[in-house]
Order: C-alpha cells, then sequence, then structure tokens
C-alpha cells in the first residue's frame, strides 16, 4: 500500500465499532504512518478525510463483503 492506492475500509472505523462489518468504503490512501493511515473517501459518499488503523484496511474485496450502497 502506498499514497494513492484505492483500498476498502471496513465500514466499522467509520461508525467506533469494536468488530468488524460485512460493508466497506472505497477510499483513496492520503498518507501513510506507522500505525494509521489517513484515506479521503470517494464519492458518490460524502468526501472527507479521516485517520484509521491499519486493521480496518481490507485487502482485496473478499466474497462475502460488500461495498456500502453498490446494491451487491
Amino acid at each position: 500500500m502506498r499514497a494513492g492506492d484505492l483500498v476498502l475500509v471496513n465500514v466499522a472505523a467509520f461508525i467506533s465499532s469494536r468488530s468488524h462489518h460485512r460493508d466497506a468504503v472505497p477510499c483513496d490512501i492520503l498518507e501513510m504512518a506507522t500505525d494509521r493511515i489517513l484515506v479521503r473517501t470517494r464519492h458518490p459518499y460524502r468526501i472527507f478525510s479521516l485517520w484509521v488503523g491499519k486493521e480496518w484496511i481490507d485487502g482485496a474485496e473478499p466474497a462475502n463483503m460488500t461495498v456500502c450502497g453498490n446494491g451487491r
């Protein structure tokens, strides 16, 4: 992962949940630190930036994971 990459951020990071959810939000990586990543949400979501822990970044989209709002 590096700045500019598209990643899926587990929705739990946005709702302050302690457990992973099956949904994720597509985000661009803006900056990386040792233990967290600055991401920016993509359109059609409200655009904003958020520091998230690396544990909330979902690698490749698993078969049981859906991107929020895409109807899958």
